[in-house]
């Protein structure tokens, strides 16, 4: 959906990924030509960290789907991600100019220089959207009301400590697509669109930090979980090898 909102730079994005993901697999770190040339490509995108491991992530099944060894995936996906620190820079800038505006005393005034009406054509807007939405329509969000979008965003704009969304356990790319149609629906109901962008840059920042937590501790959790499979399989090991050595020992003194 960010480069749906931007084609001709979703265009040079693909030339230049091509051209530089080539020279890049020839050699082992990006040069910093390259560096320079992906970030100006990448101007004016607001292409997030989550964004970019959601990218390398796809790319990696789609070379899978292609057959490739999975040790070529690896690297491959690899070689993608050094493109990381190019590819957000804007999109960082961006997030430290808006959080110096988008604070709880700025929200509230937000909320205050809003009527109740057009609060209400938003949470109606935004409840159409999820239900038209093909991916959004089998998630929670579609059990709720517009009443309780209209409290969700007054309760976000009043900056008194509410959630992300209005539902939990929604998924990353579920997440993504319900900020892009809140960004829709703030449209509809005529907030500025200084204010639209601001809040959309600040919810962005939310989900790409959201998922990027949940990434670490499902990594953690992995982790862990293999450790101590093995740690249990080596103590098996072990006492089975102790219990065979103990029967052999048995079986010689018998005979002695």
């Amino acid at each position: 959906e960010v480069f749906v909102s931007c084609p001709t730079q979703a265009s040079e994005l693909r030339s230049i990924y091509i051209k530089e993901i080539s020279a890049h697999f020839e050699g082992e770190y990006l040069s910093p030509e390259s560096e320079k040339r992906l970030q100006e490509a990448h101007s004016q995108v607001l292409l997030f960290e989550s964004h970019f491991d959601l990218l390398c992530e796809l790319f990696g099944k789609a070379l899978g789907n292609c057959r490739v060894d999975a040790a070529d995936v690896e690297e491959a996906v690899t070689k993608l991600s050094h493109f990381k620190g190019a590819a957000v820079a804007f999109a960082m800038k961006e997030v430290e100019r808006e959080l110096r505006r988008n604070t709880s005393k700025w929200r509230m005034s937000v909320l205050n220089s809003v009527t109740p009406h057009r609060i209400q054509g938003f949470s109606h807007c935004l409840k159409r959207h999820i239900m038209d939405n093909a991916t959004l329509r089998k998630t929670p969000l579609a059990e709720i009301d517009p009443a309780h979008l209209e409290r969700w965003l007054v309760s976000y704009l009043g900056g008194d400590g509410a959630p992300v969304t209005p539902v939990q356990g929604l998924s990353q790319e579920e997440h993504l697509v319900f900020v892009n149609l809140t960004q829709d629906a703030l449209g509809v109901a005529d907030f500025s669109s200084d204010v639209r962008y601001t809040l959309h840059v600040g919810m962005l920042q939310e989900w790409s930090l959201l998922h990027r937590r949940r990434r670490r501790e499902t990594s953690s959790s992995t982790s862990s979980t293999t450790a101590t499979t093995a740690t249990t399989a080596t103590t098996s090991a072990t006492a089975t090898t102790n219990g065979s050595s103990d029967n052999n020992n048995n079986n010689n003194n018998n005979n002695n």
